[in-house]
């Protein structure tokens, strides 16, 4: 609907966000974390996930609970993860970057099967950065 009026709308930083954490599953502090299709947080890389959501910001640990039994923080900013394959070059800042699981990322997609994880964002000394 148009407005009509000054609005409220709420915002936030957009820098983290919490999950519900998938019954049987255990995410180790700052590894990539995904989500399955009903918003249930899991390690990237596990099959079922559909979208890489952040890095964790703490360890949650809910193998013994049911679904949504505690709630994982997701960090999203600049970090560095080992990278598999083909080592990233400065002319590949910018490129998409795929999760290859929950602590290693690549440049190659898999021909589509590896959720994105982020953009190469630079590389300082060597070492990459991915910004999630």
């Amino acid at each position: 609907m148009v407005a009509t009026s000054d609005q409220m709308t709420p915002r936030r930083a957009g820098d983290a966000y919490g999950y519900p954490v998938k019954a049987a599953t255990r995410i180790f502090a700052r590894t990539l974390v995904a989500v399955t299709a009903t918003g249930l947080a899991v390690p990237a890389g596990t099959v079922g996930a559909v979208a890489v959501v952040g890095v964790a910001g703490h360890h949650a640990d809910n193998r013994l609970g049911p679904d949504a039994d505690g709630k994982i923080r997701v960090d999203r900013e600049v970090f560095t993860f080992a990278f598999a394959g083909t080592a990233p070059t400065f002319a590949n800042i910018g490129s998409p970057v795929y999760a290859v699981d929950d602590n290693t990322v690549s440049l190659d997609s898999s021909s589509g099967t590896r959720l994105k994880a982020g953009t190469l964002d630079g590389i300082e000394d060597g070492t990459p950065w991915v910004r999630v």
